[in-house]
């Protein structure tokens, strides 16, 4: 079993604490070819012509690893941070994260640090990777879509009107709101450009190891 570090927004933090997020998509980093295939194992496959020439295993891991989240967060014991210690799970009252703040902390001068930024030791949640595979961008169902963390309400008119025009194409509710939020991490057009994409599907592991 390997430990991975990954990063998560805010809202999506507090999907995977509510227990309504159990998938991530990710960009598969590859050449530019046209063909892609699975072997079963977490591993895609890209090909030419029937040619394999380029295999690429998940980053991510594969099933039965670990993934540590990081997130924004901050810290009223500064100096706390040069002790290069892993603290085995226990809650650090001292560390604060963004996903659960509020202004009070904004108005108090908090300096948030980047996720990129957290340790190990500071991580609060757990993953274990349950399954990988790897697909289209706009082959994700309604279904897989809620899995993201995405609860189905009214879009903007602007938004739903864009995106419902990409290829002509009518999406279900929650597809067409978690288009949105792609479009927000990854800019204009990335989800017309429909890449392939890591689809890593986990469950949190609870404090003392437990899933």
């Amino acid at each position: 079993m390997k430990e991975r570090p990954i990063l998560f927004s805010g809202p999506m933090v507090r999907a995977i604490l509510e227990g309504r997020k159990t998938q991530t998509r990710r960009i598969v980093k590859k050449s530019r070819k046209e063909f892609c295939d699975i072997n079963g194992l977490g591993h895609a496959v890209f090909t030419d012509n029937n040619i394999t020439y380029q295999e690429l295993k998940c980053p991510y891991g594969q099933e039965g690893d670990r993934l540590w989240v990081r997130e924004t967060w901050a810290t009223d014991y500064p100096e706390k941070l040069k002790l290069e210690i892993w603290e085995g799970g226990q809650n650090l009252d001292w560390i604060m994260h963004r996903a659960h703040s509020d202004n009070v902390h904004e108005n108090l001068g908090i300096r948030w640090r980047p996720s990129i930024h957290m340790p190990r030791w500071a991580s609060r949640i757990t993953l274990e990777v349950t399954g990988v595979r790897v697909e289209r961008l706009q082959d994700i169902s309604e279904e897989d879509a809620i899995a993201e963390g995405i609860q189905p309400s009214e879009l903007g008119e602007a938004a739903s009107a864009s995106l419902q025009l990409i290829k002509g194409e009518q999406w279900p509710a929650a597809v067409l709101q978690y288009a949105e939020l792609w479009q927000s991490i990854n800019g204009p057009g990335s989800w017309e450009a429909n890449p392939w994409v890591w689809v890593v599907e986990f469950k949190r592991v609870q404090k003392g190891g437990a899933s």
